[in-house]
């Protein structure tokens, strides 16, 4: 009886989304001094407010050790989170208050709970309120937003252009931009999408001959998580210190 040789043998991992999968963003949506006053590119150009109301799907979390003198920062966490961001307006039209209240629940894990813990809830103001014109480390295109049980002051952007961002080995390390000859970041997110869509196992085009589309497809199945992650026009993207030295990003997606 013969026996074919060299053969891979497939080892089904469906996709789930593991927490144990990073990602870097570069310096994306990472606020400076420099971005005092000045708009934070990747955002949409006005600030937020009650339309961003909803219920959202935790996509991705980052802590880092934070600076903002500088445009390096510690990383100590960015992977793949699940979780719920909701957000709801609130009744009253006085500007001093706030104009919606949240709430973002991520389940504790080892790593998550040291920074973020159980979840914590948010407060959010208007353009013209006392919070915002009083706080002044921010861009133009974000809202205020503070923690309801400390009154910590962040900020909280919508998306308005896709990013790619890139799977790592090392979750922990210096925030750092990988080497690119991208044009834009429109161009690098199409050219993330050209890579995810056509990575697969060459051996299933070699040796059994199957077509590239039909290998792309057993490939998703296969691998534990894809080469890129996207933030999506949208998305929202909170920032905000929960502790000292440390600030926290929260990527999230509204549900349709």
């Amino acid at each position: 009886m013969m026996h074919r040789r060299g053969r891979r043998k497939l080892r089904m991992t469906p996709t789930t989304g593991r927490s144990s999968s990073y990602y870097d963003f570069g310096r994306w949506g990472y606020y400076t001094n420099a971005h005092q006053g000045q708009m934070l590119p990747g955002f949409q150009a006005e600030p937020p407010g009650i339309e961003v109301c909803g219920v959202y799907d935790i996509v991705f979390v980052a802590a880092l050790e934070y600076n903002s003198f500088s445009g390096n920062a510690d990383m100590k966490l960015r992977r793949v989170a699940q979780g719920k961001v909701k957000i709801f307006e609130t009744a009253s039209s006085n500007i001093a208050f706030p104009i919606f209240s949240g709430r973002i629940d991520i389940p504790c894990t080892t790593a998550t709970n040291e920074f973020f813990g159980a979840g914590y809830n948010i407060l959010g103001y208007g353009r013209e309120s006392i919070e915002t014109t009083s706080y002044t480390h921010k861009p133009t295109n974000s809202c205020t937003i503070k923690t309801h049980r400390n009154n910590n002051v962040g900020r909280l952007y919508v998306v308005s252009e896709r990013k790619a961002f890139r799977k790592i080995n090392r979750e922990q390390g210096e925030m750092a931009d990988g080497p690119t000859t991208y044009e834009s970041q429109a161009h690098e997110a199409l050219e993330a999408e050209r890579i995810c869509s056509c990575r697969h196992f060459s051996f299933l085009c070699r040796d059994l001959g199957l077509p590239c589309n039909v290998c792309t497809l057993v490939t998703r199945f296969v691998e534990e998580d894809p080469e890129f992650i996207f933030a999506e026009p949208r998305d929202i993207w909170i920032d905000i210190r929960l502790s000292t030295p440390n600030r926290t990003y929260v990527l999230a997606r509204k549900r349709s």
